[in-house]
C-alpha cells in the first residue's frame, strides 16, 4: 500500500531539506506486506512538495496468481522527479 499525503514541513525537516518557513513537505508512505498480511518493510520518503511530481505506475501480471521477479519489480513503483 503506499500513501501520499503533503503537510507543512516540521522545523526538523524544514532544516534537513533546505525548505523555507510554512512550505509544504511531500511525504510518501509504503508499506510492503507478505501474503499473510505481516508487514515485511516500511518506506517512508519526504521531500519539499514544492520541488517535486510524482508518478505512479504499476504493470498487472496476466496471471494474478504470478509472483513478479526482482527484475519486473525493478521498473514499478513511485518515482520522484526532479
Amino acid at each position: 500500500m503506499t500513501l501520499t499525503t503533503a503537510r507543512i514541513a516540521y522545523e526538523d525537516e524544514r532544516t534537513a531539506l533546505g525548505m523555507d518557513y510554512a512550505e509544504a513537505a511531500l511525504i510518501i508512505r509504503r508499506t510492503m506486506a507478505h501474503p499473510n498480511g505481516h508487514p515485511i518493510e516500511v518506506t517512508e520518503v519526504k521531500a519539499p512538495a514544492n520541488r517535486y511530481e510524482i508518478g505512479y505506475h504499476r504493470e498487472l501480471a496476466d496471471d494474478p496468481e504470478a509472483d513478479f521477479t526482482p527484475q519486473e519489480l525493478g521498473g514499478n513503483g513511485i518515482d520522484l522527479v526532479v
